[in-house]
């Protein structure tokens, strides 16, 4: 520091590290630069206006204004300071009336600093000081704690500055003006309001900032140039679900608020911007006409299957594969490899959210038994903020950290983001079961798939009530479903004795036909202990044939019918009879294959197999003859 070790000064406050001696020396000398130029300057006083000498202009853009110990120099035009002192041949130590204070770094000039802004906490601990450099470049350092300093910010939480008294006045009532730089701050505080800024100035603004002002009166004040009015637009967003009023404004001449009031206008003379450069959101229905819509057609992933930019949902019961089958559809964008029905698959990263299996052991030795590429596959596993104590806290992520997740998606550029399961990261106050809180949640998540082209897979156990169609099956509300524009189910393929195939359905397909449904299997990988997916044939079955949608009391009357007709069939039989023979007599009686075997389970059927590579029989369960050589237990019991 220049003015000695900031722990001796009030905490909060501005230091301004120039020498006060020789006043108004620097004033005089860029008067006289700018007459010796031939700039003509106008005014009296503290504050004149002259032709700007780095662009051509008969305007009087330039505005010099004489302060303590230092003059402002600022073009309206835009013109960068270094070029307006280089037309009048002067350097950023001629704005000090003392140019000696300049430090030496190295035997070098360094760059000067005109002021420092320390950001503490509400206990009114230092956190941080923001160093501003002639002419206009920013620096920051922290306490290492042990009496030094580190010139990073890596690590520390950022508090809005003077935040003490920012909570003050929001407690009492008062109207805390939010602008751009600190500069402005101490401007308005002179005028004897109350105002802040975040750290780091237009584009920098943070949700958490918000929640200091909420149930406060917020006045936004935007610097009059692009940058400012969009960093204005964003804190407005912030904060109008939050503060009990906030409205954008903008000054009355110059560039900022320091400009505004230091031409004479009063706080309340700050002016509603202009509608060329509307600041301020305004509230009311959005019309699209579909005249002005150009149509496009459904880009897919997996064409038919897989809409890109859209969500889908991948339901079944645990143990059937629906995380080794999302991390195959991963494994086939990973490398471009076709999908299984031949259609060509695109090349694209992959993210994963997985709350249920380690990254190590079970995701990364699926996905190379997949045939994948890990370069293209990540898994985001936490979310990392400062704690209360600046240090870096990870905490897991989800569904509301929509803002993130969009980040990781459009930094690796992915083309499909698995959820798995979704339930696992719904946001701890939405209730799964509740429509309009999974809607909500899910509109953002659609919206994101919207923009970024990426598409959304969620994976859902099925619910246990067994009823209803398909699409109720899935855990938590209809509205999951509903919110995504295609959806499937796995479940066991009925037609398969020894239970190992599964099937994969569609039960809902908004933007397409519906395909039809594919078999598969799931086998162990060469020397790994993970299971990968061999893909089959089609299937005739839909997702209401596999979840025996039909009504419950008739369903068990089915199959209590069906139990009692094996049982006759086997008594009339000699006690033991092939299974595809009970099956075909039972199929000829009108009962169809899932209930056949559920009926036989009903009345305790016993499955024997002949050998290795025998057929299976199924046994009377009062009969105790010896049958045909045992074999494996039947997967399907």
């Amino acid at each position: 520091m220049l003015l000695g070790d900031a722990s001796a000064l009030p905490a909060g406050r501005v230091v301004i590290a120039l020498a006060t001696s020789a006043p108004a020396a620097a004033f005089t000398r860029v008067l006289d630069a700018l007459n010796a130029r031939g700039c003509a300057v106008r005014g009296s006083g503290r504050r004149r206006n002259a032709q700007c000498p780095a662009h051509t202009d008969s305007k009087p853009s330039l505005s010099v204004t004489a302060e303590e110990s230092r003059v402002l120099v600022h073009c309206h035009a835009g013109c960068d300071i270094v070029d307006v002192l280089a037309a009048l041949n002067l350097t950023s130590a001629d704005l000090l009336d003392e140019p000696c204070q300049r430090g030496q770094r190295n035997g070098a000039v360094g760059p000067l600093v005109v002021a420092e802004y320390e950001y503490i906490d509400k206990q009114g601990r230092l956190l941080f000081v923001v160093e501003r450099r002639a002419p206009k470049a920013f620096r920051q350092r922290r306490p290492d704690g042990r009496g030094g300093w580190k010139w990073s910010l890596g690590g520390t939480r950022r508090v809005l500055y003077r935040l003490p008294a920012v909570l003050a006045a929001v407690a009492a009532g008062r109207t805390v003006y939010v602008v751009e730089g600190e500069k402005d701050v101490h401007a308005i505080e002179a005028a004897g309001a109350v105002a802040t800024c975040n750290p780091g100035g237009a584009g920098k603004w943070r949700p958490e900032y918000g929640d200091v002002l909420c149930g406060a009166e917020v006045i936004i004040v935007a610097d009059r140039d692009g940058p400012g009015r969009k960093h204005a637009r964003a804190v407005y967003a912030d904060l109008a679900g939050k503060a009990a009023s906030v409205r954008i404004v903008e000054p009355a001449t110059g560039k900022d608020t320091s400009d505004h009031l230091d031409a004479g206008y009063r706080l309340d003379e700050l002016v509603t911007p202009s509608e060329t450069a509307p600041a301020e959101p305004q509230s009311g229905g959005v019309l699209v006409t579909l005249a002005d819509v150009t149509p496009e057609p459904v880009s897919w992933v997996w064409p038919g299957r897989l809409p890109a930019g859209k969500v889908v949902t991948l339901d079944g019961d645990p143990a059937l594969g629906k995380s080794t089958l999302a991390i195959t559809v991963a494994a086939h964008l990973s490398t471009g490899r076709a999908w299984p029905d031949g259609t060509v698959c695109p090349l694209g990263d992959v993210v994963i959210l997985s709350a249920e299996d380690g990254i190590s052991d079970t995701i990364r030795p699926r996905l190379d038994a997949a045939g994948g590429d890990p370069a293209r596959v990540h898994c985001l596993t936490a979310i990392r903020t400062p704690n209360e104590n600046g240090d870096p806290c990870d905490r897991p992520p989800t569904l509301a950290d929509v803002a993130t997740i969009r980040q990781v998606i459009e930094a690796t550029q992915a083309r499909l983001l698995v959820v798995d399961v979704l339930m696992a990261y719904l946001p701890g106050k939405v209730d799964s079961h509740r429509d309009q809180d999974v809607r909500a949640v899910l509109h953002r998540l659609a919206e994101v798939a919207e923009a970024t082209g990426c598409t959304v897979l969620l994976l859902r156990h099925l619910n246990k009530s067994g009823a209803g169609t398909p699409m109720y099956r899935g855990g938590g509300s209809i509205g999951i479903v509903g919110a995504a524009r295609a959806g499937y189910v796995v479940a066991l393929d009925p037609d398969d004795e020894t239970g190992r195939t599964r099937v994969l359905a569609c039960i809902k397909a908004n933007l397409a036909e519906q395909p039809p449904s594919l078999t598969y299997r799931l086998e162990s990988a060469p020397a790994s202990h993970v299971a990968h997916v061999v893909w089959g044939e089609a299937s005739p079955h839909s997702a209401a044939d596999l979840l025996h949608t039909t009504d419950p009391a008739e369903d068990r009357r089915e199959r209590d019918d069906a139990g009692a007709f094996i049982l006759d069939y086997l008594t009339d039989h000699g006690g033991i009879a092939p299974a595809s023979e009970v099956m075909a007599a039972a199929r000829k009686a009108g009962f169809g294959r899932s209930t056949v075997y559920r009926g036989a389970d009903k009345v305790k059927v016993q499955k024997e197999k002949s050998g290795m590579t025998g057929p299976w029989y199924w046994r009377h369960p009062d009969d105790r003859n010896e049958g045909p050589t045992e074999g494996p237990e039947d997967p399907s019991s």
